[in-house]
């Protein structure tokens, strides 16, 4: 993280994933609570399930593995 992005003590999961060329997020975490307040609760479920889905990704490209792994 720190030669992709040397200015930055913190990278977002969507910053690292561009610059590993795993994909983009979904959305945004502070779109959670509008959503729960509208009772879109199957919004927020593919939007959890996005980033688990991105974290792994990322995770498998540090690795090595990625994009040759089964995601």
């Amino acid at each position: 993280m720190h030669l992709a992005f040397p200015s930055r003590e913190r990278v977002s999961l969507a910053d690292l994933a561009g610059a590993l060329g795993v994909g983009e997020k979904s959305g945004h975490g502070s779109e959670v609570l509008p959503l729960w307040l509208e009772g879109r609760q199957s919004d927020i479920t593919d939007y959890c399930l996005n980033d688990v889905s991105m974290t792994r990704k990322v995770y498998l490209a540090l690795n090595g593995v990625y994009p040759h792994a089964d995601s």
